[in-house]
């Protein structure tokens, strides 16, 4: 069965969303349509995001990263703001009982100390 290319938001709509061919797993910037990733469109502007490559499917945990249209802060900053994300959500039900908040070697990763 193939599966079809929109899923339920958070909020009740259905959205477009690509299915990364390598991991088949969306990653946040495919979601979010921020353009960060590199080549993106907003590179320019805002960098590239500093959940590429690694982080793509774990960005709440990532200082930095493009939310509403701007670059966010610390996790600390921005883990409630995250928490009700769609991609967030996203991650946590496809994820299901394999779901993890936070990797063991990140007190969140690229937190400033």
């Amino acid at each position: 069965m193939e599966e079809k290319p929109f899923r339920k938001a958070a909020n009740g709509l259905e959205q477009i969303v690509p299915i990364n061919e390598k991991h088949g797993e969306v990653k946040c910037w495919e979601f979010m349509k921020c353009g960060r990733e590199p080549g993106g469109t907003r590179v320019k502007q805002a960098g590239t995001c500093p959940a590429h490559p690694d982080d793509g499917r774990f960005c709440w945990a990532v200082t930095g990263t493009l939310c509403g249209g701007r670059p966010q802060g610390t996790f600390a900053q921005k883990r409630l703001t995250c928490t009700t994300c769609n991609f967030f959500l996203r991650v946590k039900e496809e994820e299901g009982k394999d779901f993890v908040f936070l990797k063991d070697e990140d007190s969140p990763k690229h937190e400033q100390r």
